[in-house]
């Protein structure tokens, strides 16, 4: 830089801005996986063929999601041995927690009879959701298992930085954005979002 008569040249490179680094898309997105808040998200859909465990020729099956600390259950889908859930669970997504397993059973009035069991692992699970027919296994010796589990599984950030998003997208007009969910592993590029906009 030209130094003014009377400066020292170490003065004006004080007066030189540095150049302001851009944020982007992927690096805030980054950020919230690193900062944690990240959710695991599992669709317990449905089961086929699984083993009757009643006099009757079916079972009361119900599912239970072991995952880290953390455990749930599905409802009981009485005399069937095709149930339907459609149920939806989020858990606080770890990186520790590389597993997650999913029990299935029957209700019965004195307790539970064991239907077989599915591991997941979630080492290849990112924002896509992945859909899988998971082949049950015996979880004890003497247990009588058939069938396979469908769930769908996936991982979403949620949307905290919107205050960052919004200087990102300040340079096309963007005003607001929605939905506030952005899912993990999705280049800039690919995430879509409703804007409303002003100057373009």
């Amino acid at each position: 830089p030209v130094v003014p008569p009377g400066r020292k040249a170490s003065d004006a490179k004080k007066d030189v801005i540095p150049p302001r680094k851009e944020s982007k898309v992927g690096d805030i997105i980054k950020e919230g996986v690193e900062k944690g808040g990240a959710e695991l998200e599992l669709e317990v859909l449905e089961a086929r063929s699984l083993a009757a465990a009643d006099s009757n020729g079916f079972s009361d099956p119900y599912c239970v999601i072991l995952y880290g600390s953390s455990k749930c259950s599905t409802k009981v889908k009485k005399k069937t041995l095709d149930p339907i859930w459609n149920e939806s669970f989020a858990f606080p997504f770890s990186k520790n927690a590389d597993k997650m397993l999913i029990q299935v059973f029957d209700k019965d009035r004195m307790g539970s009879d064991g239907l077989g069991q599915a591991e997941v692992s979630l080492k290849s699970v990112g924002a896509v959701p992945l859909d899988q027919w998971l082949q049950l296994q015996p979880s004890k010796s003497k247990e009588k298992v058939s069938g396979d589990l469908h769930i769908r599984i996936r991982i979403l950030q949620p949307f905290q930085y919107e205050k960052n998003i919004a200087v990102v997208l300040k340079s096309v007009g963007v005003l607001q954005v929605e939905p506030r969910e952005v899912p993990l592993d999705v280049p800039p590029q690919h995430v879509i979002v409703r804007v409303r906009c002003v100057g373009i």
